[in-house]
């Protein structure tokens, strides 16, 4: 499989490297592309971000579109197209909305690609902005993609859904994480009443749901933690709804971090109360650390967790059947323990970050053998 990616030159092209999901499957997937024998590396639209060290200690260059900023869809789209002339790459993978915009427009105003290069897309997560004007950008840009990709079913049927489609439709390549960065929980040093939740602060993650139910799960069992690692816009609101509900004293807002698995091995339980998903590297991490979750069944939840094997599923909005969910595992530390052993062979069996960099040169092989031949830039 080596041989696919030798001798080529990847962009990954990115809004920003911030802490979020995309941007750590970026990270993962261009040093796994990078021993697979590609060149590798970054472009960002808009500014870098909080990632940029983990980036650079991964030696995988990160570049701003120059004069980014937010500029008009046009402009971008101009200068991007400059920016691929002169790298000369052979991939441009793109990931999420602006980026698949961006490079799709940049592509029918320079004509960058040289000979035999292929412009790619990653869907990441459900869509997030559905409206027209946007929806007909995606659709009319698509076009210009020799392949799509979703990492998760859900993701897949709602760009075919929204007719965002290559030729080729859509095909799903789950994320996946380097295990062998996540040593197993010591059940010996965890604490065995402490709920850890990772993601970024937004209405989106349903943060807000897994604090109204530390009620009734402290009334259930009496002495527990909650840590929320991670930051964003919603920081302020959920600080506020913690106080009004009396268990500011229990939860810890830890800010957000390069580094979970101090958190993630201190815990007995991993908490993913998300609205929408698409696979979650938070939920990998988790589970890769021998962690039993209580998850939301949304998105591609329901693809990663086998409910009552490697934890438990539970509906969207509910405080009531999240709070429930948590109390059953925490009065069941045996079951919990044994779901964590599961959950962390079910990373290693289908989860990692090898075979998705693998599975990504399969298909960057299969979309170079079915794109037309292009002229030269």
């Amino acid at each position: 499989m080596a041989e696919q990616l030798s001798g080529h030159t990847i962009v990954h092209l990115l809004t920003t490297v911030h802490h979020g999901g995309a941007e750590r499957v970026v990270l993962e997937l261009a040093q796994r592309q990078r021993d697979l024998g590609a060149d590798v590396r970054v472009i960002c639209l808009q500014q870098k971000g909080e990632l940029l060290p983990a980036f650079d200690a991964a030696h995988i260059p990160v570049a701003l579109v120059p004069g980014g900023g937010r500029p008009g869809a046009l402009r971008m789209a101009w200068r991007l197209g400059r920016t691929l002339r002169d790298a000369r790459p052979t991939v441009v993978h793109t990931h999420n909305s602006a980026p698949q915009i961006a490079a799709g427009l940049g592509q029918r105003l320079r004509h960058w690609r040289q000979p035999g290069a292929i412009l790619v897309h990653t869907e990441h997560g459900r869509l997030s902005d559905l409206r027209p004007g946007l929806l007909q950008w995606r659709r009319w840009t698509a076009g210009e993609f020799d392949a799509l990709f979703a990492v998760s079913a859900d993701a897949r049927d709602q760009l075919l859904q929204h007719g965002i489609r290559s030729a080729n439709g859509v095909a799903v390549i789950r994320n996946g994480i380097d295990l062998s960065r996540f040593a197993r929980r010591d059940d010996t040093q965890a604490n065995a009443a402490r709920i850890v939740h990772v993601g970024r602060l937004d209405h989106i993650k349903g943060q807000d749901i897994l604090l109204a139910a530390m009620p009734l799960v402290r009334a259930a069992v009496g002495a527990v933690r909650l840590v929320i690692v991670g930051d964003g816009p919603a920081r302020s609101t959920l600080e506020a709804q913690a106080g009004r509900l009396g268990i500011a004293g229990v939860v810890e807002f830890a800010g957000a971090t390069s580094d979970v698995r101090p958190y993630l091995q201190a815990a007995a339980l991993f908490a993913l109360p998300s609205r929408s998903e698409g696979i979650s590297i938070a939920l990998l991490e988790a589970m890769a650390t021998g962690l039993a979750v209580v998850a939301t069944d949304v998105g591609g939840n329901h693809e990663v967790i086998q409910s009552g094997r490697v934890g438990l599923l539970v509906a969207p909005e509910s405080p009531d059947e999240l709070a429930a969910g948590m109390i059953t595992l925490l009065r069941a530390p045996a079951m919990a323990r044994e779901m964590g052993i599961a959950a962390r062979q079910e990373i290693a069996a289908r989860f990692s970050s090898r075979h998705t960099a693998l599975a990504y040169a399969e298909q960057y092989a299969s979309a170079r053998g079915a794109a037309p031949r292009r002229r030269a830039a």
